[in-house]
């Protein structure tokens, strides 16, 4: 039996828990897909090693988007619906064994796509196989249908005294 995972909250390592998963995941020789929505603007260190090296791991990543949405608009729309049908398809394609929904609960927040887009693409991906969905904020459809939900609390973090971002610990 797939099952749906889920990791939200407002604190910081919800995708670096979905990397963890994916690694082990590989690890125990599953096909394995990371998905990322709304990332890009600056290239992280999991999409360097991953475009790098991932096919030798037997993780595949499609990266959406130009990095977070600042305007909801139709045409942020548009484009989010563009990036559901890519990732539909490259589920399709990679027939996952381990997929990671990278932002999708915030890609839902922020109202750039709907409950049925986003469930029918949840719907595709277990399919094939384990799902874990990250993104604050996950509606609570989302964790009411989930095996397991885990919620990433930040306690404490240097932004809020005004450190930037640092390579190899945020991105």
């Amino acid at each position: 039996m797939a099952l749906l995972l889920v990791a939200t909250g407002d604190g910081k390592g919800k995708t670096t828990s979905a990397l963890g998963c994916a690694l082990r995941a590989a690890g125990h020789g599953m096909r394995v897909l990371v998905v990322q929505f709304l990332k890009g603007g600056i290239e992280s260190g999991e999409q360097r090693l991953l475009s790098r090296h991932g096919r030798d791991l037997g993780i595949g990543i499609l990266t959406l988007g130009g990095g977070f949405v600042r305007k909801v608009d139709e045409a942020a729309r548009r484009r989010t619906t563009e990036w559901l049908e890519t990732a539909g398809k490259a589920i399709d394609d990679a027939r996952p064994e381990f997929c990671v929904l990278d932002e999708l609960c915030v890609a839902l927040n922020m109202g750039l796509c709907d409950r049925e887009s986003a469930e029918a693409l949840i719907d595709a991906a277990l399919a094939y196989g384990h799902v874990m969905v990250t993104g604050r904020g996950a509606p609570e459809w989302l964790t009411a249908r989930a095996d397991t939900v885990t919620v990433i609390e930040d306690v404490r973090h240097p932004f809020r005294e005004g450190a930037g971002a640092r390579p190899g610990v945020e991105f």
